[in-house]
């Protein structure tokens, strides 16, 4: 499988490095992203395989974590909020329709 990022995973593995020392839940990175659990869970798997994120469980919680592969790969982006992603095509800004007349 190729090691290469969607846009997708990019924004999960940005929002996966904020997490604390333990990692972040699936839950939590859903409620940050703006996605479903299962869609977090879809994405983990991906990324897991790729080898940006770790699994680990803490009793009955699963956490996340990224990898040492994965901060270096953020670090290598280019830095700011609105920094374009690879491969990502900016927003535009939407205009309020007109009425007719």
């Amino acid at each position: 499988m190729s090691n290469d990022l969607t846009p997708a995973e990019v924004r999960f593995v940005r929002a996966l490095s904020g997490a604390g020392p333990l990692g972040a839940p699936p839950t939590g990175l859903a409620r940050v992203l703006g996605i479903t659990a299962a869609a977090v869970g879809n994405l983990s798997f991906g990324i897991e395989r790729k080898g940006y994120c770790i699994r680990e469980r803490y009793g009955m919680r699963i956490f996340l974590r990224p990898t040492p592969q994965a901060i270096a790969f953020l670090e290598a982006l280019p830095s700011g909020a609105d920094s374009p992603i690879p491969g990502e095509t900016p927003k535009r800004k939407r205009a309020p329709r007109t009425p007719r007349a």
